[in-house]
């Protein structure tokens, strides 16, 4: 059996747009919809967080930071085939100050963490699926705030993360295009694009993988 690890924040965990913390079984929200597309030759692992940031310590929410878990996750799951990161929306939070070229930086160390603990098969690299998070959109009810003038930062993500990927020799993937976020909140995921970004991601490993 291989074994898939999808690494992110709560879209990865299933965080239901609009509401206090609720979350979409795990026959809907994108690893679990990406397991029954995979089927059972390969086992998808979640570490999905509310609130994490890629590489810094948010001051009102503590132990985010993936930096400070990725190894203690990774000793956890391995040996692993494949990785599929998706960080970078929380890092826009207006009183964290930071860019999208930031969350890409922070994004490197992650992938030079990943590659030093040799959590892949016979002590290797697994491979790496670096996904670029949706866009952050208009809402009428914003996010506590917290994520005022994201939106443009939010657009920057793709272009910053493709050019980590390609000097890491990582796979790339924009989820802008496959899945947007929902009004309801500006940066969550509804069901249905939990399902488009699971169906994108599924072609990917497929191929790297070779199965299916």
């Amino acid at each position: 059996m291989k074994h898939v690890l999808c690494f992110g924040d709560s879209n990865t965990w299933g965080y239901i747009p609009g509401t206090e913390g609720e979350r979409f079984s795990f026959e809907e929200r994108f690893p679990g919809i990406l397991q029954g597309r995979l089927g059972a030759g390969i086992r998808v692992h979640e570490e999905g967080l509310n609130g994490r940031m890629t590489g810094w310590d948010d001051p009102h929410t503590p132990d985010r930071n993936a930096l400070k878990q990725i190894e203690a996750v990774l000793e956890t799951h391995r040996p692993l085939d494949m990785i599929v990161v998706m960080l970078g929306t929380n890092d826009l939070k207006r009183f964290m100050g930071l860019e999208a070229v930031d969350c890409a930086l922070a994004l490197d160390v992650l992938i030079e963490r990943i590659e030093a603990a040799r959590c892949g098969s016979s002590g290797g690299r697994p491979a790496l699926l670096v996904v670029s998070p949706p866009h952050v959109v208009e809402t009428p009810t914003p996010f506590g705030r917290k994520f005022d003038g994201a939106i443009p930062k939010s657009h920057a993500f793709a272009a910053a993360y493709a050019e980590i990927a390609a000097q890491r020799n990582c796979l790339f993937l924009d989820a802008a295009p496959v899945a947007r976020t929902s009004a309801r909140d500006g940066i969550h995921l509804e069901k249905e694009a939990h399902r488009q970004l699971a169906e994108a991601v599924a072609g990917i490993v497929k191929k790297t993988l070779g199965v299916g």
